[in-house]
């Protein structure tokens, strides 16, 4: 039955989950529960446009609710790149029920310790599938427990989003990486930087910002990197050049590298420094391995809740250089801004230098005595 009314009066109706509601219910019957059931499953996730569509559906009806309604949602928690997820992340009152816990089956009328050894020999993805545990996937980059014990830190100042969470120290080492857009709303222009000279490693600012023009990015670079004694910073160059030409005229402290030969390369005369950080299938999959066990070995403390999502989002299938498709809006959201600066940031560790400011250097020789004052000697 598509609907009926109980003798006490309560209408219940149902639908399908790609059907609109809109139109379809007038004020005085808006519905005073919704209860979604079984709305995600690996075909609806193969399609990022369609699981964009069933979320438009479920908040099209959820905010059609009655005044007081509210919503329930029954899913198996598979994947980390579908509505469930956003669901967990969002939702305080949530339940999560995997089919054992602490070695004891949850479901003790269906399922006995036979039968989960059975399922967990034989399933796929055991994991997603029944301990509701996708952060489990071999596809999973960054190591999760070291994640979820990240200290997450509130940043002691905010400038226009540029977030400060430690302060400046002169005789420490700084650099930041930067993952330069279009301004355009979808992806974001990101900076992250570290202090490198603590154990661990300290994020000490990030920023992003997926309205702010190139060039207008190139201006902000220059203002972060002054409140860390003007120190290195590395533009991504793949494109946007106006960003680090801006940052150039106003006299940032840009990283540089001579361009190196490729089985492309005819030949190369005169041999150019290239301002700022190349991302290519090469240096991309290096530089995020490199954070990755920086990482893994607790060498570095994020502290940006933001950056540490990021880390926690970033899968294996990320590292594959890959157009989105325009049309699909989750696609178009993972690019992983903030960990890309990260990644970059971290790449500078061995180039960063104390600022000069913290080394008055005397150009002249200390004076021992009168002996030494002789030029032969």
């Amino acid at each position: 039955m598509s609907g009926f009314t109980t003798a006490t009066g309560i209408k219940v109706q149902a639908g399908t989950i790609g059907t609109s509601q809109r139109g379809d219910v007038q004020d005085e019957a808006r519905p005073d529960i919704l209860l979604f059931d079984d709305f995600e499953d690996r075909l609806t996730l193969r399609s990022a446009v369609i699981t964009k569509s069933i979320w438009d559906t479920m908040e099209e009806a959820r905010t059609g609710l009655a005044k007081d309604g509210g919503s329930i949602y029954l899913a198996n928690y598979i994947s980390e790149q579908g509505n469930v997820h956003k669901l967990v992340e969002k939702l305080e009152n949530k339940l999560i029920i995997p089919i054992i816990e602490n070695g004891e089956p949850t479901w003790k009328d269906r399922y006995t310790l036979e039968d989960i050894k059975l399922i967990q020999k034989e399933a796929d993805d055991y994991e997603g599938e029944y301990l509701c545990k996708p952060d489990a996937s071999k596809d999973v980059y960054f190591d999760r427990e070291i994640l979820d014990k990240m200290e997450v830190r509130q940043p002691i100042k905010e400038i226009s989003g540029f977030k400060i969470y430690k302060e400046y120290n002169p005789s420490h080492r700084y650099a930041g990486g930067h993952d330069v857009a279009g301004g355009v709303g979808l992806d974001s222009s990101a900076s992250v930087f570290h202090d490198f000279s603590t154990i661990p490693a300290q994020v000490v600012a990030t920023y992003h910002s997926n309205t702010i023009a190139p060039e207008a990015f190139g201006d902000e670079i220059n203002d972060e990197a002054n409140h860390f004694g003007r120190c290195l910073v590395a533009p991504e160059n793949n494109k946007y050049d106006q960003t680090i030409l801006k940052a150039k005229q106003l006299g940032a402290n840009i990283h540089k590298h001579v361009r190196g030969k490729t089985a492309k390369t005819i030949s190369i005369a005169n041999p150019k420094y290239i301002l700022g950080w190349e991302t290519n299938s090469l240096t991309k999959s290096q530089m995020m391995a490199d954070y990755r066990k920086a990482v893994n070995d607790g060498l570095v403390a994020l502290n940006d809740i933001d950056l540490i999502k990021e880390a926690k989002a970033y899968t294996r299938n990320d590292l594959i250089d890959r157009q989105p498709d325009p049309r699909d809006v989750t696609m178009a959201t993972r690019h992983f801004d903030l960990l890309t600066a990260a990644a970059i940031s971290w790449q500078m560790k061995n180039h960063a230098e104390v600022s000069e400011e913290a080394n008055p250097y005397i150009e002249f020789p200390m004076v021992a005595n009168e002996k030494s004052l002789n030029p032969s000697e």
